[in-house]
């Protein structure tokens, strides 16, 4: 059987995870916001990403975090044909993030035999949740509630910062 040429996973499956999205924000997260979510658009090409405007860098803001919670986790999840966001270079920069070397035993690199979208692969899908389980399992269920919590209100508040 052909595949088809008009199929695209992520527009086929885009509409699901935004009404997932703004049910955890609002419901998980207590977080309301009227503004819109948009999963595809072409915003990146209004960004002003000179040099001296370069604040969309989140990674100060995750090391600060993991400082202020030192029993907070990262996982890091990519797919290794990724070519919008390299799980390589994701691994390069939190290597490098400004970090107590004791706190480095909190980041965990997990990368799965796929493209953009790990658990649309029904190999990588159990890998994955295999790895979340474990990384759960783990982790006090208080301290990743928490730490979830603060740096993805940080992450949302830069990234709408960068949208106006």
């Amino acid at each position: 059987m052909a595949a088809r040429s008009d199929y695209d996973p992520v527009m086929t499956i885009g509409s699901g995870f935004i009404s997932a999205y703004r049910d955890y924000l609002a419901k998980a997260l207590n977080v309301n916001t009227v503004q819109d979510y948009v999963s595809d658009s072409n915003a990146i090409y209004y960004w002003n990403m000179t040099p001296e405007n370069r604040s969309f860098n989140l990674l100060t803001a995750l090391s600060e975090t993991m400082k202020m919670n030192p029993r907070m986790k990262v996982m890091v999840l990519g797919g290794i044909y990724d070519l919008a966001t390299p799980y390589f270079v994701a691994q390069y920069h939190l290597n490098h993030l400004s970090l107590p070397e004791k706190l480095r035993a909190n980041l965990q690199f997990n990368r799965y035999e796929s493209g953009h979208l790990p658990y649309l692969d029904e190999k990588s899908l159990q890998q994955l949740h295999q790895d979340l389980r474990d990384l759960l399992r783990d982790s006090s269920a208080d301290c990743w509630k928490m730490a979830t919590e603060a740096l993805f209100k940080r992450l949302h508040l830069e990234t709408f910062k960068q949208l106006k």
